[in-house]
């Protein structure tokens, strides 16, 4: 008896993932009537299924092309459906065992969801391969393609890759000082046991707790990128570097240590004679010139915040020489237009907060 060639429809289609089942569980426990159950004949865990249809198809081609559990699998009772007979239920009374190639097949569409959560917009070609490249094989499979398991037994966790990406920031590392508005390069390294998908850089003004500044998303993992400083001064920034992989796994890395960010001075600072904080135009319409003024060497801190006291934006924090600062605000915050409205300036000094109103028209 020749039991070859035996895949017939739909399972013999071109695009069609022909799943094959084996053997996984012989014995259970059943809600109903206790322990003990099993099949009267049990199969050999691990072992094809006897009515797991042999290839290839009559053309050649290699059907079935991959195995998942199908004999001895747990799965739901409909309510509609006959009364379950003796032995026939598992341990919750609300899932009968059944087996067939229709409980395999389901084991590859939920792995195939997966996969998709994994990396979306995937072809089916791709996930067809990708199942067959990671599938398992064994005593039982022996060696593989062949017309029995296919490419072997589905394995979804070896098909989705699990290992996160290495990445360092190499510059800026820390005790750099630069200049507001002046041209400067992050460096980076980044790699992964598949690839870097892609990199994004940030940059901190408040020593790392917050990285609410894009320097750069999405962008290729050259390891360096030609950056623009911020008119945002500060002598507690850094650069922090997110690497991520084809499977959405990431990994982070940012400056050794904090470096420094200036303003270039507008005035000499014997000139300045006391701490203050002025903007124009006001009310603003698209951008605003702030200025703060420090008549000796402090630690100051300038920021904006609207009515519920909520920061919309930073301009200055830590040590700074005597001198007249000046910063731009073009009216955004976190990458987005704030709203039309009236915002408070708070400049804080070692011996007085002050607080001027700015207002935002449209």
């Amino acid at each position: 008896l020749d039991n070859t060639t035996m895949v017939g429809e739909p399972a013999d289609g071109d695009s069609v993932f022909a799943v094959a089942a084996h053997a996984t569980k012989s014995a259970w426990t059943s809600c109903n009537s206790g322990p003990g159950c099993g099949y009267g004949s049990p199969p050999t865990l691990g072992a094809i299924a006897s009515f797991s249809c042999v290839g290839p198809r009559r053309d050649g081609v290699l059907k079935p092309e991959i195995s998942a559990p199908g004999f001895g699998v747990a799965t739901t009772h409909s309510s509609a459906a006959a009364a379950l007979g003796t032995c026939a239920d598992a341990d919750d009374g609300v899932h009968e065992v059944e087996a067939g190639t229709s409980f395999s097949s389901p084991h590859v569409a939920g792995a195939a969801a997966l996969f998709l959560e994994y990396q979306p917009n995937s072809s089916p070609s791709k996930v067809k391969q990708s199942f067959q490249a990671h599938a398992r094989t064994d005593g039982f499979t022996g060696s593989v393609p062949n017309n029995t398991w296919g490419y072997g037994k589905l394995d979804i966790y070896s098909t989705i890759d699990h290992v996160a990406p290495a990445a360092a920031i190499v510059t800026p590392s820390g005790g750099e000082s630069y200049t507001a508005n002046s041209a400067q390069t992050v460096t980076w390294s980044a790699s992964d046991n598949i690839g870097v998908a892609s990199v994004d850089l940030d940059l901190s003004t408040d020593g790392g707790s917050t990285y609410p500044t894009s320097v750069a998303a999405n962008v290729p993992n050259t390891g360096s990128f030609n950056w623009t400083v911020p008119g945002v001064a500060s002598t507690t920034a850094r650069v922090r570097v997110t690497a991520r992989d084809g499977g959405n796994n990431t990994a982070v890395s940012s400056s050794a240590s904090t470096f420094t960010i200036t303003q270039s001075l507008s005035v000499p600072p014997s000139s300045v004679t006391s701490f203050a904080i002025s903007s124009r135009p006001n009310p603003m319409r698209g951008s605003a010139l702030v200025e703060m003024s420090v008549p000796r060497a402090s630690n100051v801190r300038l920021t904006l915040v609207d009515l519920q006291g909520r920061e919309i934006r930073q301009f200055a924090a830590g040590n700074f020489s005597a001198g007249r600062y000046t910063f731009n605000w073009d009216g955004h915050s976190s990458g987005r237009t704030a709203a039309a409205g009236l915002y408070f300036l708070r400049f804080e000094t070692p011996s007085h907060v002050y607080v001027q109103r700015l207002v935002m028209a449209r």
